[in-house]
């Protein structure tokens, strides 16, 4: 069994839960996802993410502008339904480096 013992308030708009279980404590942070801006690649359009866990991943490219877009909502809407981690849609190049490299992401967005 898992009890939540405390919410600790580590940076703005970020928090530790402090979980304890019969054998040890752990700490769980946060988890977010920025999404990128769709970008024109060779062969099309295509949009990137990143997590603190895996970094950037590159994604998929689109031959329709329509096509990535679509698909960029769909990942943006998927992480902030019902789970702890939360999209943040970065809709500049600047944005998406911000989130990227910053110590605490930019403010979630909820479609």
């Amino acid at each position: 069994m898992i009890t939540i013992v405390a919410k600790v308030l580590i940076a703005p708009r970020r928090l530790a839960l402090v979980v304890v279980d019969s054998t040890n404590s752990v700490e769980r942070n946060p988890i977010y996802t920025a999404v990128g801006p769709v970008l024109t690649r060779k062969g099309g359009y295509a949009f990137d993410c990143w997590t603190p866990e895996n970094g950037l991943s590159p994604g998929y490219t689109y031959h329709r502008v329509q096509d990535a877009l679509y698909a960029r909502n769909v990942e943006i809407r998927s992480h902030n339904k019902g789970s702890e981690d939360h999209a943040i849609a970065c809709n500049t190049v600047d944005d998406f480096a911000r989130s990227t490299t910053a110590g605490s992401p930019a403010k979630p967005v909820n479609h």
